[in-house]
């Protein structure tokens, strides 16, 4: 997932199908905005090196973790 496809201003997921060049958004519930906002927050640096690319930002444990976290959620 890449920050640039999160509409910050309007609480959307943008989408884009590469197949059929269509673009879809979704708007995300609120207490999960306020999440990634948060998680946003606590890894600004790590995102700023991954240049925005939540797969650069974390190793595959640490990103089983953080799932883990959200499931407990």
């Amino acid at each position: 997932m890449h920050l640039g496809n999160i509409d910050f201003d309007k609480r959307e997921l943008i989408i884009q199908s590469e197949k059929s060049h269509r673009m879809d958004s979704l708007i995300i519930p609120l207490d999960l905005f306020t999440g990634i906002v948060e998680f946003i927050n606590c890894h600004a640096k790590e995102i700023e090196a991954a240049q925005g690319d939540y797969n650069e930002v974390h190793s595959e444990g640490q990103r089983r973790a953080i799932q883990e976290h959200r499931l407990r959620i």
